[in-house]
């Protein structure tokens, strides 16, 4: 049977994927920055003698240093170091372009066509950063933005380009234009299969939830207790709690109060607990509460220390209400159904013998 998993364990799980998510990324971007310093080094010096060289890759090369070390400084968010890695390579892939089309000694180089194809790989591999870093609709348009500057910047250079240099130009650009709309799309599949699963965990979670006072709702409460009951001679204490003359609430004041005086009897009787304990609502006016690791009489004084505190401390809207309590502690033999007519009928006891009071069978 699939057990459900508290609000506060999902959100708990949900922040570890993220940081496991994130510490990943970091690998990824350290490993990559430290193989590829290396390469850009020797191509650096390599090209040397030519100044956008120098410049560009020399740029190229400080970013991946400092990024590197920002890598390995947990303290600095992993965002900005994705938008610091965009903003040089983007800018280092600009510079290398303009270059390439605008000075003429560029046209000297043995491999210009080769290293404009060069450069658009450069602007490829920033559109894949690009959406992994921002939200798909805007990572698209910032992809768009650039390849529009790129056929600006190189509109005026078309007279002078032959059919087999404009022919190469357009295919490149064709590549970039299909690698953000390509990358559009699984960006789009991958936020809709997160939707989805979202959505699940969300439909399960309000399953063993009560809307109106956020509480486990019985059937959520039911499957956690069974679980701790499954251990071999559990300290478990099962109180069940009912509001005393809840219906006249609702009748003179309305359901509005009396909803209102059910979220705070039950923030109420959550914020009197411990974190090891657990509290949901079984329906109406009704709650139950499980005890852990603790005795008869422990139990006993929690339980009188709360009814005390509903009995002599008035709701905020000024009402004032009595709590009656019904417990039992597991015995061994016992299931869920054994232990909650127990406490079932030490309620009724409290009940019948004027409200307001814990009994304990």
């Amino acid at each position: 049977m699939k057990l459900f998993k508290r609000p506060r364990a999902i959100a708990t799980g949900m922040r570890k994927i993220f940081r496991e998510q994130n510490k990943f990324k970091r690998q990824a971007y350290f490993w990559a920055s430290l193989i590829s310093i290396p390469v850009i080094a020797w191509t650096w010096l390599l090209r040397f003698d030519l100044p956008i060289w120098r410049f560009s890759y020399g740029i190229l090369l400080i970013g991946l240093c400092v990024c590197l070390a920002a890598l390995l400084n947990p303290n600095i968010p992993l965002r900005w170091i994705e938008r610091f890695i965009i903003v040089v390579n983007t800018a280092v892939g600009f510079a290398k372009y303009i270059y390439l089309i605008n000075d003429p000694a560029a046209t000297e180089l043995n491999n210009w066509l080769g290293e404009i194809q060069a450069a658009f790989w450069n602007f490829n591999l920033g559109f894949l950063l690009i959406y992994i870093v921002f939200e798909r609709k805007k990572a698209f348009w910032i992809c768009f933005s650039q390849i529009l500057l790129i056929l600006t910047i190189t509109l005026p250079h078309f007279g002078q380009f032959s059919s087999e240099i404009l022919r190469e130009f357009f295919r490149l650009e064709t590549r970039l234009l299909a690698t953000a709309f390509l990358t559009l799309i699984l960006a789009k599949a991958k936020d809709d299969l997160l939707e989805t699963q979202n959505r699940a965990l969300e439909v399960e979670t309000l399953a063993y939830l009560d809307p109106l006072t956020s509480l486990l709702n019985r059937r959520g409460f039911s499957q956690i207790i069974e679980l701790h009951l499954a251990a071999n001679n559990p300290q478990i204490g099962l109180v069940v709690a009912d509001i005393d003359f809840f219906k006249s609430i609702n009748d003179t004041y309305g359901h509005d109060t009396g909803d209102d005086v059910l979220r705070e009897t039950a923030a109420l009787l959550k914020a009197g607990l411990r974190e090891s304990d657990l509290v949901g609502r079984w329906g109406g006016e009704e709650f139950i509460i499980m005890l852990r690791h603790g005795d008869a009489i422990k139990h006993i004084q929690t339980i009188e220390r709360i009814r005390q505190q509903f009995a002599n401390t008035p709701l905020q809207n000024g009402l004032r209400i009595t709590i009656s309590f019904g417990g039992s502690d597991f015995q061994k033999g016992d299931i869920f159904e054994t232990l909650f007519a127990r406490a079932d009928q030490a309620l009724y006891a409290a009940k019948s013998r004027g409200r307001n009071r814990v009994e304990w069978f």
